[in-house]
């Protein structure tokens, strides 16, 4: 069924167009980077998802 009086929203407060445009935005940088920039954007955020587990593990016990 479609809606014929819908109201009109702006495009940045669809929750699916801010995920599939960060999508975007990711990809990009991943597919345009050098070696280095994917060797630092990994380690960056394995070590910082390591950091986050340790301190919740320390929370846990």
């Amino acid at each position: 069924m479609l809606t014929t009086n819908a109201k009109k929203r702006d495009l940045s407060e669809s929750e699916s167009y801010t995920r599939k445009k960060e999508q975007f935005e990711l990809e990009q940088e991943l597919v345009y980077s050098s070696y280095q920039q994917l060797f630092d954007w990994f380690n960056h955020y394995l070590v910082h998802e390591a950091t986050d587990l340790e301190e919740e593990t320390k929370q846990w016990i």
